[in-house]
This record gives structure tokens, sequence and C-alpha cells, in this order.
């Protein structure tokens, strides 16, 4: 394993993109028939794990009485996401959202002070 991330707080698809921004690297997400509830659903025990090992570590979890499945691949600079509505960021972008947020905010409290 490379990285792992639970998805208790945001889901998988905010997981995905902590983790993009986390370690600078894009990647691509397929995931057939997956809905908000799949992408945003913030329940315990479900992990994000990058590796270079994926059938390995899928016999490993099947071994173990453990689901896992190959959500996609990491790499290049944007995450894409093939899932609902195609959707695409590149990871300036998505970073610049990111820590723009609370000065942006901040600075909309200061103003109306």
């Amino acid at each position: 394993m490379t990285a792992v991330h639970d998805i208790s707080d945001g889901g998988l698809a905010v997981s995905v993109a902590e983790m993009a921004l986390a370690g600078g690297i894009g990647g691509d997400v397929s995931i057939e028939d997956a809905g908000p509830k799949w992408l945003f659903g913030e329940e315990q025990g479900r992990y994000l794990v990058t590796t270079s090992a994926s059938v390995e570590l899928e016999a490993f979890a099947a071994d173990s009485g453990v689901d896992a499945m190959q959500l996609g691949e990491t790499g290049g600079d944007k995450l894409v996401f093939h899932a609902m509505d195609y959707a695409e960021v590149p990871l300036h972008v998505l970073r610049a959202a990111h820590e723009g947020f609370f000065p942006k905010l901040m600075g909309a409290d200061a103003a109306l002070a």
C-alpha cells in the first residue's frame, strides 16, 4: 500500500480529492452505477487504498473476508470521475478552491462587520 484514507468524513469522492491534493497526484475513478450515497456516504469502516499491487491486495482482502474492489488508477494532474455525470477537475483548480474557501469566507465576514 502507498496510501490509505478512511471515507467516514465526506465519503469516497471527498477522500479521493483530499488524497489527490495531499499527494499532488490526480486520478481516474470509474464506478458503475454509483449514486450520491455511494460517492458521499460517510460510512464507518470503509477505506480508500492506493497500491501498485491491486491484484494481491484484492486477493488478501478476499482471503480475509473483506469486500474490496478496484475503483480506478492514480496519475496525472487532474481528477476524473466516471460516475453519475462525468466530472473532471484539474488539481490546481481544486487546490485553489480548497485553500481559498476560508480566506474568502473570513474576508466576507470582515466586510460585513
